[in-house]
């Protein structure tokens, strides 16, 4: 009996210690996503008021798109049109940043689900999609993304959304998407996911 009342203090030390850590990394990933929407939206903002500043022709520049490399497509742009690029290409390596780290989350609760039988993946994640930013308000991102290509296309492309759509995700795919993402992210916010990863992996392994 005594025996049973040790294991089971054990048990939901080893619980509790576990959600806390999860708790840290989840807020840390939706601060994080918080922050940097709220920058790419203050950008979308300020490109949009500026448009109307600007005399600058409205060339499309499309089959430059199929150029070798980013450097190369650059090359053809101009300074305003690069501007309306780097912008589409950070919100989506944001999008790319809050799927990468929901699925360390639910692979590190898969794995403690698995090792330690007591099941918490389940709950977790509906937690995380009802209640943490970088998951519940992920259409923003899109909706965003959408309001991107529409303006773009606009502004260089004669009004067709489907062509500029096209060139801001070949541009948006010129990038090596892992590497730029860290990048992009900056130091502590590119390194989340792998925090996160390693995180929940040692506390499962080492239970």
């Amino acid at each position: 009996e005594e025996f049973e009342r040790v294991e089971n203090v054990r048990e939901q030390r080893r619980i509790h210690e576990f959600l806390v850590m999860l708790d840290a990394n989840v807020q840390k990933v939706s601060a994080f996503y918080e922050d940097k929407f709220a920058e790419v939206d203050a950008r979308f903002t300020a490109l949009r008021v500026d448009r109307y500043k600007r005399k600058e022709g409205a060339v499309d520049h499309g089959a430059s798109m199929m150029a070798s490399s980013k450097a190369d497509v650059r090359a053809h742009l101009t300074p305003y049109q690069i501007e309306w690029l780097d912008l589409f290409n950070e919100v989506d390596h944001l999008r790319d940043f809050c799927k990468l780290n929901f699925t360390a989350f639910v692979k590190g609760l898969k794995k403690w689900d698995k090792n330690t039988r007591i099941p918490l993946q389940e709950e977790y994640c509906e937690w995380i999609e009802a209640s943490q930013p970088f998951y519940k308000d992920s259409s923003c991102i899109e909706d965003l993304q959408g309001e991107l290509e529409v303006v773009y296309s606009q502004l260089f492309c004669a009004g067709d959304v489907s062509r500029a759509a096209q060139i801001l995700s070949e541009y948006s795919r010129g990038a090596t998407q892992i590497s730029t993402l860290r990048r992009t992210m900056g130091g502590e916010g590119g390194s989340n996911v792998i925090a996160v990863t390693r995180a929940i992996n040692w506390n499962v392994t080492y239970l």
